[in-house]
């Protein structure tokens, strides 16, 4: 629903949502689920306790909610990425920037996200597992579209689009996890990302098309 269709009432509900969930999502990432409590949460972000329960009716269901929103939010702006007009190099160079965009911007999820998911969880695993495949299918559909165009043009080679789709989104994420966990890893520039994939799956020669 268009925010323009919303009542003020309701703007003024998604508004206090979104900024209850931002400071969880900050209180977390510093400190934990286990060592975060709903008290902590309404005092940072200014609300009574009473109000959040309003809005959440457990901390983990708080917590659900902030995993949710980010995996959405990171899904729509890639799909959207992979749409914007103009050729298959272009929407490719958009959808790594935008990831990388997303990831340098979202910092503090990321390292939740890797905390939860690789050390003590406090979601539910088969619930955002789910989700997370869901996702991840509808992607690599969409970069799949993408190859397909580019192959039937003769921009790409005749490789099998969900291979180089799979492979796309694979490089760009473990280029992102490894500048996560390094701090010595230098800022990713996703023209350097584009050039190493364009080498091994362009007809045309990368110093022409990026």
């Amino acid at each position: 629903m268009a925010h323009k269709n919303l009542t003020r009432k309701q703007r003024e509900f998604l508004r206090h949502r979104k900024e209850i969930m931002q400071t969880a999502l900050s209180l977390f990432s510093q400190k934990g689920f286990a060592n975060v409590s709903m008290q902590e949460i309404a005092l940072k972000s200014e609300f009574a306790v009473g109000t959040l329960y309003k809005f959440f009716s457990t901390k983990e269901a708080l917590y659900s909610e902030v995993f949710k929103e980010k995996v959405f939010e990171l899904h729509s702006i890639l799909v959207k990425a992979l749409n914007i007009p103009g050729n298959e190099i272009k929407k490719m160079k958009t959808f790594i920037e935008k990831k990388i965009q997303w990831f340098t911007e979202n910092m503090d999820y990321v390292r939740l996200y890797v905390t939860e998911i690789f050390g003590v969880g406090y979601i539910d695993k088969e619930e955002f597992s789910q989700l997370q495949e869901k996702n991840h299918v509808e992607l690599v559909d969409e970069i799949c579209r993408l190859f397909n165009s580019g192959i039937k043009k003769k921009i790409f080679k005749q490789i099998d689009p969900q291979i180089l789709a799979i492979s796309l989104n694979g490089l760009s994420n473990g280029l992102l996890f490894e500048m996560i966990e390094n701090r010595d890893f230098k800022q990713i520039d996703p023209n350097s990302v584009l050039t190493i994939f364009l080498q091994s799956i362009c007809l045309k020669g990368t110093d022409e098309v990026v």
